[in-house]
């Protein structure tokens, strides 16, 4: 039966329940149901514009707000349909018994189409977390994406803001991966820190916490190899940083596997590093050698001690070896320091000290003469004065000295400051085989004399009148100096004498320093 509702006042109760009822399916349905066309378009225009501003303004977020928002405007909308429904402003309408029913049914309708609609983002959310647990981020950021869609901003399910947080931590490990592939590992570790710190060590994918020690050990690794291309032993790119990242990584990280395999890596840096012995190449090795040695001074680890040992022992041989090499091909000054470090090991025999010790006598003396027939002076003075003053018995201790005074007068000899010293006055003749040289002291400083040639030698005059010095030469071409020892200050003075044989060089020879 259908009663006009102009006539009956329970029909237009029962179109005021109808059009509440449609309303409340927040699609405006009850001013369709009532005719009221403008005001559906009106109000759908409204819907569709406060569904906008909730997605622009990610109503998940604040879920309590647009709640409230939410339950005003369908409120509204069914208090409107509900005043609009008892009157009898518009046409005459039918309100049939079964209309609350039918409107009671299109709500529930509705209902269970939004239930469906909002476990969407759900069931993605779900896929994702799935798959995020499993480590594939790639699989899960797909899916986190759509399950924070904003198409369901106006759900205010809190399912966005978890898929978004999913998301940024799936992006996060992804990133990581991505920069440890092109071997920037500090990035790499970064990202996995900040991940695990997101959720207080207890992420979902539960292996984050396990590929740490992973990263760090590749790191170090990178930075073994990039060492051995330079053979550089300190700096960010040396052995030194390698060894003490594999030192880190284990107390970090004691019982994770990577823990396991330092001892390895460390060992293998050494082997690698001090193979050449094998070939007795070992020249190659002593540097290796005394950095290793030094290990257990930095690091308090059973390896660097282990390993501090190993070196040791081996560089008193190693130092020998490389030294004998020098030797070999006629390199005395490259000998030299070997020899002595081979004396000096703290491993060295006593046999091996005293070999390498009477070695290095040898190789100071070669190497001083090297350099003055180079005309190195200054490395030949140093080299020659170290032999003098460590070994003064050596048995190269006069051609030392000889040698020490033939570098004084070349480096006179050169010196544009210094002044010309006239040859002395022949006096007459004397033994055969002989030339004789006498020389007074006219002035007031201690007078020194240097003098090289088929002898060399020197001799000191004393500044007092009538001092003298005679020398007695065997004859020929002599280059001499004559400087006050007693007063840097004075210019010494260099000449050539021809010294004959048989001949007395008698007249008093005067150099006055004035």
């Amino acid at each position: 039966m259908t009663v006009n509702v102009d006539f009956d006042p329970r029909a237009r109760r029962r179109r005021g329940l109808t059009a509440v009822l449609l309303n409340g399916t927040g699609w405006g349905l009850g001013f369709v149901y009532l005719r009221l066309w403008g005001k559906a378009v009106r109000y759908w225009i409204a819907t569709v514009l406060l569904i906008v501003l909730a997605n622009a303004l990610n109503a998940s977020g604040t879920p309590v707000v647009w709640l409230v928002v939410y339950a005003l405007w369908l409120l509204g909308a069914m208090f409107s349909g509900w005043r609009h429904g008892i009157r009898g402003e518009t046409a005459i309408i039918r309100a049939p018994a079964y209309a609350p029913v039918v409107g009671a049914v299109v709500l529930a309708l509705v209902a269970a189409g939004l239930v469906f609609y909002r476990a969407t983002p759900a069931g993605e959310l779900d896929t994702a977390d799935a798959a995020h647990a499993d480590g594939d981020c790639a699989e899960a950021s797909d899916h986190y994406e759509r399950a924070s869609a904003s198409q369901y901003e106006f759900l205010l399910t809190p399912v966005l803001a978890e898929a978004r947080d999913g998301l940024a931590a799936c992006e996060l490990l992804l990133v990581s991966e991505r920069a440890a592939e092109r071997g920037d590992y500090a990035a790499a570790l970064g990202g996995y820190e900040e991940y695990l710190a997101g959720y207080d060590g207890a992420p979902p994918f539960a292996d984050a916490a396990t590929r740490v020690p992973g990263l760090r050990l590749e790191s170090a690794d990178a930075v073994a190899e990039r060492a051995a291309e330079a053979d550089s032993w300190e700096g960010d790119d040396g052995y030194l940083t390698a060894i003490e990242a594999y030192f880190q990584l284990r107390a970090d990280y004691p019982d994770s596997p990577e823990a396991g395999h330092v001892e390895e890596r460390v060992r293998g840096i050494y082997d690698a590093r001090t193979a050449p012995l094998a070939d007795q190449r070992y020249c190659q090795v002593t540097d290796a050698l005394e950095q290793f040695a030094g290990l257990a001074d930095q690091f308090d680890e059973p390896e660097a001690r282990d390993l501090g040992e190993q070196a040791n022992g081996a560089l008193p041989e190693a130092h020998y070896g490389c030294a004998s090499a020098h030797q070999d091909n006629d390199e005395p000054c490259q000998a030299a320091p070997e020899f002595e470090a081979a004396a000096t090991a703290p491993a060295a025999s006593e046999r091996m000290a005293d070999r390498a010790g009477s070695a290095l006598r040898e190789t100071l003396f070669d190497c001083g003469e090297a350099r003055y027939q180079a005309g190195s002076y200054p490395e030949a003075r140093d080299v020659l004065q170290r032999l003098l003053d460590d070994y003064p018995d050596d048995a190269h201790a006069g051609e030392a000295e000889d040698m020490l005074i033939s570098i004084d007068i070349a480096e006179i000899s050169e010196d544009s400051s210094t002044g010309e010293l006239p040859d002395p006055d022949q006096s007459g003749s004397g033994a055969a085989g002989v030339a004789t040289v006498e020389i007074e002291n006219g002035s007031s400083e201690t007078l020194e004399i240097l003098y090289t040639g088929p002898e060399t030698g020197r001799t000191t005059i004393d500044a007092c009148s009538g001092c003298t010095a005679t020398l007695s030469l065997s004859p020929g071409d002599y280059e001499v100096v004559a400087r006050a020892s007693s007063d840097a200050s004075v210019t010494p003075f260099y000449g050539t004498w021809e010294l004959n044989s048989g001949y007395e060089y008698s007249n008093y020879f005067y150099i006055t320093f004035f």
